[in-house]
């Protein structure tokens, strides 16, 4: 008898898998298998950018660089003539404020001291000296809150007392005062900054070596301006600021002036205010501003801006007005601006249609542009399209 062996027939199961097995081998094979990415979207059906048309008055402004300076600053040397000289005592570091009737440093044990004044000190003075700069020293160990009873301009008993007593934090007391150590302050400035130290602890000073750099007041900046700007500011007036971090502050215009060369060189008197002509017979109680870079035959604008807690931000640019459209002026982006046959226009964008405007440009800020139609009509909303470029 003849045996025949029957072969097993896989199961559906198995036949799905080798399916599956063999259509995956040859997707992967010829590279049309793409796993978790979607079929990218056709370029054409991406609807364009748009923007709305927009109403109000749109200003023209102009950028003048600025460069920030300190109403009043002076330089604190080194208080006494020797052969040696060592900073004994130093109390604040850079930038720090300090008050007026106080001592920041110390050369030799010889205090610098910040006295209310106007007038730099011009000879070392002693018990019995006379004259102007003794009524100077008086007027601010008063102003210290220290009683002098002598007559004004004459170093007495009094003088020396009161003296003595304002140092007395900064032992020993030597009975004359080194005029070298006597910085005075006007009254206009309240917050006293060491701007820049030239000294360490320790530290031997070489000859000539500037001890410390001091500023305060108002803070100020400086452009400068081109004429057609100078004549579009007046006194008093608010200017938008950008600051290097990006913020924006409100300073306000204190003066508008000739360069000083410029100024001299025509004979004009100073402002009241500014820096007197180098070479004038310039009072102490005003040191000159720092000039920023100003190019001859421009005009100089002086800013006072608004208290900074962070003294590391300073302003880079002020914003002028040069000209503003009126309210009820229509709007775009200038990215909207487009040209048909050459002149401007905006494209509307009308449900599937677009429609040409020709339009005529004003005035722009940088970001918008007022336009006014010479064809058809525009309307406070409709959307135009935004070049993406």
């Amino acid at each position: 008898m003849r045996t025949t062996k029957i072969k097993k027939l896989p199961s559906p199961l198995t036949s799905l898998s080798l399916i599956l097995v063999a259509g995956l081998s040859t997707a992967f094979a010829t590279g049309y298998l793409t796993i978790g990415t979607p079929t990218p979207a056709d370029p054409e059906d991406t609807p364009p950018p748009t923007a709305k048309i927009g109403k109000g008055s749109v200003a023209q402004l102009a950028d003048v660089p600025l460069t920030q300076v300190s109403e009043w600053t002076t330089n604190a040397e080194v208080p006494i003539e020797a052969s040696r000289r060592v900073v004994t005592r130093l109390t604040l570091r850079e930038g720090a404020h300090t008050p007026r009737c106080t001592s920041p440093i110390s050369v030799n044990d010889v205090p610098v001291l910040l006295i209310p004044g106007q007038r730099p000190f011009f000879r070392d003075l002693a018990p019995g000296a006379t004259g102007s700069d003794v009524a100077a020293l008086q007027r601010g160990l008063t102003a210290c809150g220290h009683r002098v009873t002598d007559p004004p301009g004459k170093f007495g008993k009094s003088t020396a007392a009161a003296w003595a007593a304002l140092m007395r934090p900064y032992k020993p007391i030597p009975e004359t005062i080194h005029w070298r150590q006597l910085v005075p302050v006007p009254d206009k400035v309240k917050k006293l900054r060491i701007a820049k130290l030239g000294a360490t602890l320790g530290q031997v000073l070489p000859e000539g070596a500037p001890l410390m750099k001091l500023d305060g007041g108002p803070l100020t900046a400086i452009g400068g301006l081109e004429p057609a700007l100078a004549n579009e500011l007046h006194m008093g007036q608010s200017i938008k600021v950008t600051m290097a971090s990006g913020k924006n502050i409100v300073a306000s215009v204190a003066a508008v002036t000739m360069p000083t060369h410029t100024a001299s060189a025509a004979g004009n008197p100073p402002i009241q205010g500014l820096p007197n002509p180098p070479g004038s017979n310039e009072t102490p109680e005003t040191t000159r501003l720092e000039p920023g870079n100003i190019k001859p035959g421009f005009y100089k604008l002086q800013l006072t801006l608004p208290s900074n807690d962070d003294p590391n931000d300073k302003p880079i640019k002020a914003a002028i007005k040069l000209n503003a459209s009126p309210a009820d002026s229509l709007h775009v982006p200038l990215a909207a601006i487009t040209t048909c046959n050459g002149k401007p226009c905006i494209r509307l964008a009308k449900n599937t249609q677009n429609r040409d405007i020709p339009v005529q440009t004003g005035i722009s800020d940088g970001n918008l542009v007022t336009i006014t139609p010479l064809e058809g009509r525009l309307s406070v909303g409709d959307e135009v399209l935004v070049s993406d470029k």
